[in-house]
Formats: C-alpha cells, sequence, structure tokens
C-alpha cells in the first residue's frame, strides 16, 4: 500500500512541476514570400538550380519550398492516396493535398503564380493541423 501511495505523490509531483511549453507563431520573410510558424520552427536555405529553394523545420517535420517555373505540381498525389483540395491562398487559387494515411504520404501545397512562376511547400508532417494553418499563412510579395 505504502509504494502505491509514494506513487501517487511521486505522480503529482511530477505533473506538478512540468513545464509548459507556449508556441507563440513567428512570420519568416523569404523574400519572395512569408509566412507564420509556431516559434520552434526555423527556416533553412537549399542551392537550387533553376528556382529558390528553402524550407522551414521545427527537428521533427520538414517542409521544402520551390518557388520558380518548374515547381512540382503535386501531380503524383492523386485521388486514389490524398484528399486533393482546392482553395484559395493569398488571392491565387491553391491545391492543398492531404494524405489518407498521415505520416506516409506528403501533405502539400501547390500555386501557380503567374505563367513564369509557380509554388509548392511540402513534406511529411506529424501534424498536419500546423502544416494546414501555415499553408493558409503563405503571402507573396
Amino acid at each position: 500500500m505504502r509504494i502505491v501511495k509514494y506513487s501517487i505523490i511521486l505522480l503529482l509531483v511530477s505533473t506538478l512541476s512540468c513545464e509548459k511549453v507556449l508556441l507563440i507563431p513567428k512570420e519568416i520573410d523569404f523574400e519572395k514570400f512569408s509566412l507564420t510558424v509556431p516559434n520552434n520552427w526555423d527556416p533553412f536555405q537549399v542551392q537550387g538550380i533553376d528556382s529558390y529553394v528553402g524550407g522551414i523545420t521545427n527537428g521533427r517535420d520538414t517542409l521544402t519550398f520551390d518557388y520558380g517555373w518548374y515547381s512540382y505540381g503535386l501531380s503524383n498525389e492523386t485521388e486514389e492516396t490524398h484528399s486533393r483540395v482546392k482553395t484559395t491562398i493569398d488571392g491565387y487559387d491553391a491545391l492543398i493535398v492531404i494524405p489518407y494515411q498521415p505520416r506516409q504520404e506528403i501533405t502539400g501545397m501547390y500555386i501557380e503564380l503567374d505563367s513564369m512562376n509557380r509554388f509548392n511547400l511540402y513534406g511529411m508532417c506529424r501534424n498536419e493541423a500546423t502544416a494546414m494553418k501555415i499553408f493558409s499563412s503563405v503571402e507573396f510579395q
């Protein structure tokens, strides 16, 4: 009985001492566009050949973007494997793909900005709700 009592007390003390992490949103400006992410996400850049390439990560999830003429249009993410939703982001027609089996396929967005420029942002995410918030926050300069 003492073991149970001490276990309960230890559990209560450890629960009360847990520090809550507050994820305040922050804006990241990539010059051609900006987006809002939780404050534990950071930007990174990749050397592109014919486009502007980079991404954001929190160390567990990563979303990569490609801004240019040949940006991938998410054509391999078919209705068999993904929900394909057409919406508007920052005044542009956008395609959002959400996998039926989360964490096994990519979650992404694609926008055709004009005849020369396209934009995508996609990756494997553990938290698709966070990815959707990031997608909806994109604003082009």
